[in-house]
């Protein structure tokens, strides 16, 4: 808990690849608080990024996401964004 901080403001000020990492650790510590940094990830233009939120958002079992999942499953071009936001789906 103590490293959030420090990952939500390498997302806010980062590169891409400080954002990254940084999502890794917000999804993996505490997906539900970051819930709004792994949102906005779901829109960049970086696979790593979107990927990465959609794999966290996908641990919240949060009925409300599936319209962004379905979203991905219908019209994002990555197949393995896809099969995660499928298998967020389910």
């Amino acid at each position: 808990d103590a490293l959030l901080p420090f990952a939500r403001e390498a997302f806010d000020k980062g590169d891409r690849y400080d954002k990254s990492l940084a999502l890794d650790l917000l999804g993996r510590i505490e997906p539900a608080a970051n819930r709004d940094e792994l949102l906005a990830a779901l829109d960049s233009n970086h696979r790593s990024l979107r990927v990465r939120a959609v794999k966290a958002l996908g641990t919240l079992r949060d009925p409300s996401l599936a319209p962004q999942f379905a979203h991905i499953v219908a019209k994002d071009e990555d197949p393995d964004l896809r099969v995660f936001a499928i298998r967020a789906l389910a």
